[in-house]
């Protein structure tokens, strides 16, 4: 190949690659459907849950009367659609780097969770029980 072909080769290859030409974009992580605030409220307002998702990052509030119990951390899902699993790895508190699996899924503007306390194996369904907290949220609109 001549040094001119050989040199409209490179360019070519450096424009293409400075179009994005050679990449679709940043991987799917299956974490746009949950981006936003979601919320829930018992009937008697003893209760309430408020989540807040950015990009891959995560804050759930549980509010029981006067208590209240907050989980900060980073999730990813699997797979990335509108059910499957959840992990949460906490980043803040006592629990950093400590995983939280659960099970999620979407109906329309509500998504369930149910999210297991740490050393827990994940739900296999959407019912709360001991060591197993169910959030039905809301998305806050």
């Amino acid at each position: 190949m001549g040094e001119t072909a050989l040199r409209a080769c490179r360019t070519l290859c450096v424009l293409v690659l400075l179009a994005g030409g050679c990449s679709s974009g940043p991987p799917d992580l299956g974490v746009g459907p949950f981006q936003g605030n979601w919320k829930w409220a018992d009937a008697g307002g003893k209760r309430s849950i408020q989540a807040a998702f950015e990009k891959d990052l995560v804050q759930i509030v549980e509010q029981t009367g006067t208590k209240a119990r907050r989980i900060k951390g980073t999730f990813r899902v699997n797979p990335p659609a509108t059910s499957g699993e959840i992990d949460i790895v906490e980043t803040s508190g006592a629990n950093v780097g400590k995983t939280r699996l659960g099970v999620f899924a979407f109906e329309g503007d509500t998504l369930k969770i149910c999210l297991a306390d740490l050393e827990i194996a994940r739900p296999a369904g959407f019912v709360e029980q001991e060591g197993c907290t169910l959030m039905v949220l809301e998305r806050v609109k």
